[in-house]
């Protein structure tokens, strides 16, 4: 079907736990320490709290300080929008499972690793990406809460900095809940509704290697579903993007990838919006200004462009690319009589 070359290779071999020596070793055992602890603190409404730890290791007492970013706003979203169970979530969250470092990194360099049960992902955050958070994080919770099942937006689950001297910089961290719930059969692919610079070359894919724009053109004509579903899923990202907007968020990507349902072997696609930390400042508008003026690419294929063009972009290339309209003389007869799938189990949001 043309789709076996496009298959991700299996996962843990680009995958390595995080062993004592590296670099970010005591930061992650750090920061998910003071996971375990702050979940049993009722946190005051205050955008930041700093808190002391000292944490025993083979005999030795390692003293440092966290600072839990917004918890009383993520403290509502595990408990009431999530519905997270606190034993589980701590469990996903034992340094002594391990914790497992993916070879690909993130667009700003960010390190990104794995929960032992791919449960949840721990990104490390810049200074500048932590006050974007800030900036959008009471309106995030609003917004979650106001749509809890239809919304594409990345679940944040909880940020933390972890400084572990007096004079060192803190480090942030991200924990993020992980939309596949197994290694992707088709995909993965980052989409953001541009072309400059948007594909991967054959022999980088595999692994956590998410592929793009241009190579989604090539792997496929678009998602397959009826009408029913293209309508939630188009206006899901209508109104995440418009939050975006209001945020004056940009840059963003559309995360999709596609797994075998248990039961029936049919693809499930699995989707969301990441990446929502990139503000329209001074340097993405001199890229913009570079790329537009000087190297003369037309607005339309970069992505750094404003806000408002990003997302009439970007809801485009998803109305006409990802998810496009039925042919003529295709109804949505299955999806109101039942094509062996109930209408939300398709897509995982």
């Amino acid at each position: 079907d043309g789709t076996e070359g496009w298959r991700i290779k299996a996962q843990n071999k680009h995958r390595t736990r995080l062993l004592e020596g590296w670099n970010q070793y005591y930061p992650i055992s750090f920061l998910l320490h003071a996971v375990h602890q702050e979940i049993q603190i009722v946190h005051k409404a205050e955008p930041r709290q700093d808190y002391p730890y000292t944490l025993e290791d083979k005999g030795k007492k390692l003293d440092f300080r966290a600072t839990v970013h917004g918890g009383a706003g993520f403290r509502y979203l595990r408990d009431h929008v999530y519905h997270y169970d606190q034993d589980a979530y701590l469990k996903s969250l034992d340094f002594a499972s391990g914790v497992y470092l993916t070879k690909t990194s993130g667009r700003s360099g960010s390190c990104i690793y794995y929960t032992h049960d791919e449960r949840f992902i721990i990104k490390t955050m810049t200074s500048w990406e932590t006050e974007v958070f800030h900036h959008m994080f009471p309106r995030y919770v609003k917004h979650l809460d106001a749509h809890p099942s239809d919304s594409l937006l990345t679940r944040m689950c909880g940020v933390y900095s972890i400084k572990m001297s007096a004079f060192g910089n803190a480090q942030d961290f991200l924990i993020m809940e992980n939309i596949f719930p197994t290694t992707p059969t088709w995909g993965p692919f980052d989409l953001k509704g541009s072309s400059l610079g948007r594909s991967v070359a054959y022999e980088d894919r595999g692994g956590d290697v998410a592929m793009k724009d241009l190579d989604f053109i090539q792997a496929c004509e678009g998602l397959e579903m009826n009408q029913l579903q293209r309508e939630k899923l188009i206006l899901s990202a209508d109104q995440d993007t418009q939050f975006l907007l209001d945020c004056q968020i940009t840059d963003y990507s559309l995360l999709l990838g596609g797994t075998k349902s248990a039961t029936d072997g049919a693809m499930v696609y699995h989707i969301a919006i990441i990446d929502l930390f990139q503000t329209y400042n001074l340097q993405k508008k001199l890229e913009s200004n570079f790329k537009t003026f000087v190297k003369r690419t037309e607005e339309q294929v970069i992505s750094a462009v404003n806000p408002g063009v990003y997302r009439s972009r970007f809801m485009e290339f998803l109305s006409r690319v990802v998810a496009p309209a039925m042919a003529d003389g295709i109804s949505d007869q299955n999806a109101k009589e039942g094509d062996g799938h109930e209408e939300d189990d398709w897509i995982v949001l």
